[in-house]
């Protein structure tokens, strides 16, 4: 691989099961580093460009130029091809020449990246490598939305921010595991150039460690904007642009807020009431299985077995919003009314717990319904297939 751009040039070539660097230094490469790079070049897209007017596209002078060159055990094995760039244009854009069929193609800032030099194919794709241990805070900032979790042991988490909720253990596990071995995706820039939306994070993780030397060392993670399979990303005080996986981008934008308070624990549940579309059912525990005592209808034993199946093992997605429901969530005329009661004598764990679901929508790809519980002043997302099994059964 040859890439020159002006002064600036890279030189990549294969070497045992990796590969060595040639220019702008000399340095070895792994096959994975080197491999993503390639793989970069050969997914760049473009359009091509009809009658093209190759002195005002800045293709009679280029400045840059690409060259991937493959092996073979003779000269005439070896196949070679070879692209002149122009000079970015104001919108990103550039246009290359493809000497083999002297084709142009009108290539956006995206792709064309590929097609530029960088030394940051020598850079380690582990960002950060924190001991577990070391561990303290993290401040998560995406939008006005503000969240501080604080770890007290392995196990064991406070969440500051926002006040009067207890913490996910599984959300704040993930989001802890992820922060502290981050690894880049793969690296696209030594630097910001402006065109990554840096500027205008969609997030931004503020990691605590304790370290011995210093008190505590901070590593802010700076999210900006969405590329190929994530999001363009940097940390505060290193220059290079990588790209986070879009499971870290959204791990550092999900409210941390416990999604258990839906979860009843199966065997402390004596009664269920469900409110669906035209329908009420009343269910009671008896010996073990549960039964109709009340409501409009007949349920089969399938049906009810249907209604408890789903509800006991409801776990909502994620928390969206805190404070009042908004109106396009449709829980002022729910969909769905849910009320669990528990045998009494347990303190907290004997409340009955009350949720209703909302209008229908769809999150991150997935398509859910808007829920409440009662005494959690936070909007939710459940998975639509939870909330209509309880409907399709009613």
């Amino acid at each position: 691989i040859s890439v020159k751009l002006g002064d600036d040039q890279l030189d990549l070539a294969r070497k045992d099961n990796g590969w060595q660097l040639r220019a702008p230094k000399e340095a070895v490469v792994d096959e994975e580093a080197g491999g993503a790079r390639l793989l970069e070049m050969l997914r760049a897209r473009g359009k091509l460009v009809d009658d093209p007017d190759l002195e005002s596209l800045g293709l009679v002078s280029p400045p840059g130029e690409v060259t991937l060159t493959s092996s073979g055990t003779d000269e005439s094995e070896i196949q070679k091809e070879t692209l002149l760039v122009s000079e970015e244009k104001a919108d990103g854009v550039r246009y290359v020449l493809r000497q083999h069929d002297s084709r142009v193609i009108e290539v956006g800032r995206e792709a064309a990246r590929a097609l530029e030099p960088d030394a940051s194919l020598v850079r380690s794709r582990k960002v950060l490598d924190i001991d577990a241990d070391d561990f303290a805070e993290v401040e998560l900032r995406a939008g006005r939305v503000v969240q501080r979790l604080q770890r007290h042991n392995a196990t064991s988490f406070t969440l500051l921010e926002p006040k009067g909720f207890d913490y996910d253990a599984g959300l704040a596990s993930d989001l802890v595991g992820r922060l502290v071995k981050l690894t880049a995706d793969r690296w696209v820039a030594d630097k910001d150039d402006g065109s990554f939306g840096l500027d205008t994070p969609q997030a931004i993780g503020v990691i605590h460690e304790k370290s011995k030397d210093a008190g505590v060392k901070l590593h802010e993670l700076v999210v900006g904007a969405r590329t190929s399979g994530g999001a363009f990303a940097q940390l505060k005080g290193d220059p290079g642009v990588f790209v986070v996986s879009r499971s870290v981008a959204q791990a550092l934008q999900t409210l941390l807020i416990s999604r258990g308070s839906f979860v009843a624990d199966p065997n402390m549940v004596t009664r269920i009431t469900v409110e669906g579309p035209g329908q009420r059912v009343e269910l009671a525990r008896s010996v073990e299985r549960f039964i109709q005592v009340g409501g409009e209808g007949e349920l089969s034993q399938a049906r009810i077995a249907q209604i408890v199946e789903a509800l006991m093992f409801t776990r909502a997605e994620a928390a969206i919003h805190t404070g009042p429901a908004r109106p396009q969530e449709g829980l002022a005329e729910p969909t769905l009314r849910v009320r669990v009661e528990r045998e009494p004598g347990r303190g907290e764990d004997s409340e009955p717990i009350e949720w209703r679901a909302g209008a229908g929508d769809s999150w991150r790809g997935v398509s859910v319904y808007y829920a409440r519980v009662k005494g959690v002043d936070a909007t939710f997302v459940i998975a639509r297939g939870k909330v209509q099994q309880v409907i399709d059964a009613l």
